[in-house]
């Protein structure tokens, strides 16, 4: 980066964030999604799974080594084991090996998102004994009739008993893992989110929230979904946080943009082949970041149509008006 450049880019930087990559000490995501599935066994009316084309299966353990070996250079805070897909899809014991696997070698913490409708007791006993940090069960209603029209095939009455079930052991053996409820506001379910709070504080899951529709990179239209007011408080202008702090892996070793990049349409990497964080710090990915700190969304393919900053969960400090 010439200074040049960089002294214009340091006239955008509002956050440490942004100082460290102008000068270079951007060392690693906090924030690592290796795609477990990419397939998935609901039909979420605001997901764009319907029109993906891209490969879908489960990421082969040789690759899944790879990429949780090579983060040991700069672990990052938070491993997730999902991204597009539900990842207990992927044969339990197999991921319960994968979570044990990365606490062995890596101090971040591990987390995945699930629908709960896989989550059977043998599950549970062994998601329970493989060091997994945190759960997180994706319910989109607090009621039969609007999680049943928003998470279409799957059953209200066995997701809700299967997560009740799960803490109530998890509970027994001291909270081991960390739980989370969480839902996607939409008009659709507006009248329960109320239901959806008290259901899963009466369960006794650690914390419950969500965050709003978003139209993920325009591949949806989110607009006939959105609900105004507290979730859409972020600002367009905002320069993406995920940029700077995530980087995902898809099933196939693929590396999106992002994990808004749910198709695949925008890679920039391949982790068969490439460093996790040879592809973290590629010229691709930091001529993407410049042009967010300029303000120039818009000249980015995919990022040009995404609303994930209208609508995002972002650390408290991260700039929320950042002028173009």
């Amino acid at each position: 980066m010439d200074d040049t450049l960089k002294d214009e880019l340091l006239k955008h930087a509002g956050n440490q964030v942004f100082v460290d990559f102008i000068n270079l000490k951007l060392i690693r995501p906090d924030e690592v999604h290796l795609e477990s599935s990419s397939r998935c066994n609901a039909d979420c009316i605001m997901c764009p799974r319907q029109g993906m084309s891209r490969w879908k299966g489960e990421m082969p353990r040789n690759l899944f080594l790879k990429v949780v070996e090579e983060l040991t250079e700069a672990p990052p805070v938070m491993l997730h084991l999902h991204l597009n897909g539900e990842p207990m899809l992927l044969p339990i014991d197999e991921l319960a090996w994968r979570i044990t696997y990365a606490k062995k070698i890596l101090p971040s913490r591990v987390i995945f998102f699930t629908n709960a409708s896989l989550l059977t007791q043998d599950c549970t006993r062994k998601l329970l004994d493989s060091g997994l940090d945190e759960i997180c069960f994706s319910v989109d209603g607090g009621t039969k009739e609007t999680f049943e029209a928003i998470r279409r095939g799957l059953n209200f009455e066995q997701v809700v008993g299967n997560i009740r079930a799960f803490q109530e052991l998890n509970v027994v053996q001291g909270r081991k893992i960390k739980t989370h409820a969480f839902i996607v506001p939409q008009k659709l379910n507006q009248s329960s989110l109320d239901e959806f709070h008290q259901l899963f504080w009466k369960i006794g899951i650690d914390d419950v929230g969500g965050s709003g529709v978003q139209n993920i990179g325009g591949l949806i239209d989110s607009n006939s979904m959105k609900l105004v007011g507290q979730y859409t408080k972020g600002s367009l202008k905002a320069p993406c946080w995920r940029l700077f702090q995530d980087i995902d892996v898809m099933a196939d070793g693929h590396v999106p943009i992002c994990c808004q990049c749910v198709t695949g349409s925008l890679i920039v990497g391949n982790a068969n082949i490439q460093n996790i964080y040879t592809i973290w710090r590629s010229p691709i990915l930091n001529e993407i970041r410049v042009k967010h700190i300029q303000g120039k969304q818009a000249e980015v393919p995919f990022c040009d149509k995404c609303d994930f900053m209208s609508g995002f969960v972002a650390p408290d400090w991260w700039p929320k008006n950042e002028e173009g």
